[in-house]
């Protein structure tokens, strides 16, 4: 998502603005505003009744590209039309007009992460550019308490040398997931999953 010389706000004030409307959105205002045909409803919300809001989770970098930041965004929740995105955005920056959108399919989500953390700087591990500004994500993108579980492991995982079934450091990707798939099952306690799996 681009910015223009005069935004009528910051590029992200204008996604905050964005993401607002975007969760007042229902299918059935789509079809009202004629972004949609109601013979499509059923095609692009299966699981949504017409007057339900729309669900948007997303994480976005900021970088300093462009006149005033570009974001990057990746997002999951419900089809939002494009031509819809596109003039919301236009107004609410002022003018941006650029964006780029394509749909992720479970193919090409390693792609989609490597793009996404190619864009900045977000963490200390991960490798960035200099245009990084900042990121943001939504409060459901994970879980509460995420970095302290994920500090915990990295912790343990390249440590070996303080724990006797430590291990090497390039298996700690592979054991965090292992903890986001499994967390319901250890009751979201982190230390009883490393004790139980490392």
């Amino acid at each position: 998502m681009t910015s223009v010389v005069d935004m009528k706000r910051s590029i992200a004030d204008c996604f905050k603005v964005l993401v607002n409307r975007i969760e007042r959105m229902t299918p059935l205002r789509f079809v009202d505003l004629g972004f949609i045909q109601e013979s499509k409803l059923s095609y692009y919300f299966p699981d949504l009744c017409c007057d339900d809001f729309l669900t948007f989770d997303y994480l976005y970098v900021l970088t300093s590209e462009g006149v005033n930041g570009v974001l990057h965004v990746l997002y999951f929740g419900d089809y939002i039309n494009v031509d819809w995105l596109r003039d919301a955005w236009i107004d609410i920056t002022g003018g941006a007009r650029q964006l780029r959108v394509e749909n992720v399919i479970d193919s090409n989500v390693k792609d989609v992460a490597r793009y996404i953390v190619n864009q900045g700087k977000i963490f200390s591990y991960v490798a960035g550019q200099s245009m990084y500004v900042r990121h943001s994500y939504s409060k459901d993108w994970i879980y509460r308490g995420w970095r302290s579980d994920f500090d915990k492991l990295k912790f343990v995982c390249l440590h070996k040398d303080r724990f006797v079934n430590s291990l090497l450091s390039s298996d700690y990707w592979r054991h965090w997931h292992s903890w986001l798939s499994s967390r319901s099952a250890y009751n979201s306690d982190i230390d009883m999953w490393i004790s139980r799996n490392l």
